[in-house]
């Protein structure tokens, strides 16, 4: 094989490849993008749809159709989307710092059964 036909396969592929990755990155529905986007950014694979459209009409109407990506994050882990004051709390039982804080729940919401507490820990 020749060395300038090995290039030009690589640059096809190459090309190739990051066409292909721009179709993944960007498709056609808004809501998919913002999901898609959250994905990369978060790190979690199984956010809810439902969640993310209540986000994303939340930025909307805080005159923020594209979130900075630290805005995206502080959303989708404090539930708060911060911009125009007031701030709008959008969720807090949601929030992805209560399933990356294992060792703690939501505060008023009980982590088990009724009168767990009232039995000593498991070593």
């Amino acid at each position: 094989m020749r060395r300038r036909t090995l290039l030009a396969g690589c640059a096809t592929l190459a090309l190739a490849g990051s066409a292909g990755l721009a179709v993944l990155l960007k498709p056609a529905d808004p809501l998919q993008r913002f999901i898609n986007r959250s994905e990369a950014l978060t790190g979690m694979s199984d956010l809810d749809p439902k969640l993310a459209a209540t986000l994303m009409a939340a930025f909307e109407a805080d005159n923020q159709p594209e979130p900075d990506d630290a805005a995206l994050l502080t959303a989708w882990y404090s539930g708060v989307i911060v911009g125009e004051w007031p701030w709008q709390q959008v969720t807090y039982r949601d929030a992805l710092i209560w399933q990356v804080l294992t060792f703690t729940h939501p505060l008023g919401v009980c982590g088990s059964a009724f009168g767990a507490w009232a039995d000593p820990p498991e070593a």
